[in-house]
């Protein structure tokens, strides 16, 4: 083999593996840093009034194929937002596999504590 192509081999291989990062990224951007598309499951509000927690289930389930009965609407996975709400401007974010593990939200004056889950400094 003459040193071209031995060049150019190497510059398709180089090009090949970006590609593939470049889709893998691509696909992480798509599913996972998304605004919630779905429908509001519940809303824990902070007693100033000025923050809240809103509970997003997903609209689509990827790989769920099985209709749920009624009243599991919360058992599936969805989107945890710290919203101010004023203005609905998305503070924070966190996906949650189940929408049932969140039950107990308690205020602080600079933080919002959400059980098992996560803890958010509130701006």
């Amino acid at each position: 083999m003459t040193t071209l192509k031995r060049i150019l081999m190497r510059k398709r291989a180089v090009a090949t593996i970006l590609a593939v990062i470049v889709v893998f990224a691509l696909m992480y951007a798509i599913v996972y840093l998304r605004p919630p598309s779905g429908e509001v499951y519940s809303t824990y509000y902070c007693p100033d009034g000025r923050y809240e927690v809103a509970l997003y289930g997903d609209r689509y389930r990827l790989g769920q194929f099985v209709p749920t009965f009624r009243g599991g609407s919360g058992d599936g996975p969805g989107t945890v937002c710290l919203v101010e709400s004023k203005s609905r401007k998305i503070l924070k974010q966190k996906r949650v596999r189940r929408l049932t593990d969140i039950q107990v939200v308690t205020w602080s004056s600079t933080k919002v504590d959400i059980m098992y889950f996560v803890e958010w400094k509130l701006p």
